[in-house]
């Protein structure tokens, strides 16, 4: 009804705006929000990582920075073939390898220590364990072939590329994700994407129609066991498995925080996280509206505001006056109202 009054910003407001009000917000001394280990957060948050063995279901962990799992420095040298890569979680579910030629070799960094697999395994034997969700810190050296992290024997279960591709494989009930799970990269939701030579956290929640439905008797860490050439180029820093059914999104958020901040992997954000750098997720720009008493308009609203009250063509025209350097408006109706950008938010009073 366009009787009703309606009050829209002229513009829709794109992620510059939403940091320019967290950067003033913090450089005025605001008391309801701060900036903790790079991050804004509300002022009664904790940032500090949560462990992983802190949260409910935890059935695998396996942490290049302690191979032999004795919760001191590794005293493994660069190059150093590994034949047990240790279960941290107190189920010795350990990883093992036998076959020298298939062990993976043992990267020293003081501070990012990994093992490196090409075209070399672990296995573990008879674990019986039934993932829900895994979370992986890799980096990978190619983009050519399938490239496997995680199989079962005989096969299926795998977490691991699309052919030819930096992107993880899903859609398939062979994939641990099957058709309708889902992965998230550095904390991105419903993402697949990596890029090559560059360290990422990737969680993996098990899909409905995956064959198996999540039981591995055994699995393959670094290779395909119905494949051998399938198996990963690159490096694994740690490996996390759950069994609990469904893990919160606030817990699927902490485990992702710690990988991060443990690893040097910009990304996640530690649950009611508001911003960090250019990053500003949804829930962060909706404490913002929420402030100033403000809400995203609706697709109704929106349109209702580009007509205006003149049915038939909108009169379009492009503003003398714009503000720089970005262009707000592009192109606007005669009730002065953006029309042409697709992106940014429209914005209406509660």
């Amino acid at each position: 009804n366009n009787a009703t009054p309606l009050t829209i910003n002229r513009f829709p407001l794109e992620n510059d705006d939403f940091l320019a009000a967290y950067r003033y917000l913090l450089a005025t001394g605001d008391t309801e929000i701060k900036l903790e280990r790079g991050v804004v957060v509300p002022i009664d948050a904790n940032t500090t990582p949560q462990l992983p063995n802190t949260i409910t279901g935890l059935k695998l962990w396996l942490d290049a920075s302690d191979v032999d799992g004795n919760g001191q420095p590794d005293t493994l040298v660069d190059d150093d073939l590994v034949s047990v890569w240790k279960d941290i979680s107190g189920n010795e579910f350990n990883a093992t390898q036998t076959d020298d030629s298939k062990k993976p070799v043992y990267f020293y960094d003081p501070k990012f220590p990994s093992l490196r697999f090409n075209a070399s395994f672990l296995d573990l034997s008879s674990v019986n364990i039934n993932a829900k969700h895994i979370f992986i810190v890799a980096k990978t050296w190619e983009s050519n072939r399938y490239k496997t992290i995680i199989s079962r024997n005989p096969s299926h279960g795998w977490i691991r590329t699309f052919a030819n591709s930096l992107n993880f494989e899903y859609g398939h009930v062979h994939d641990f994700v099957g058709t309708d799970g889902n992965y998230r990269v550095n904390g991105t939701p419903n993402s697949n994407k990596t890029s090559n030579h560059t360290k990422f956290i990737l969680s993996a929640s098990l899909g409905s129609d995956s064959i198996g439905m999540g039981s591995y008797q055994n699995m393959i860490i670094g290779g395909d066991y119905s494949a051998g050439s399938n198996h990963w180029n690159g490096e694994i820093y740690e490996i996390l498995i759950y069994d609990q059914t469904s893990l919160f999104g606030f817990e699927i958020k902490n485990i992702e925080w710690y990988l991060g901040q443990k690893w040097g992997i910009n990304g996640p954000l530690p649950n009611q996280g508001l911003a960090r750098k250019k990053l500003i997720p949804w829930s962060g720009k909706e404490y913002l509206l929420k402030r100033m008493n403000l809400r995203h308009a609706t697709a109704l609203e929106i349109s209702r505001a580009k007509k205006g009250t003149t049915p038939g063509t909108v009169n379009q025209f492009t503003p003398d006056f714009q503000i720089k350097p970005g262009g707000d408006p592009e192109k606007i109706n005669e009730f002065t109202i953006e029309t042409k950008k697709t992106g940014g938010m429209f914005v209406v009073p509660i």
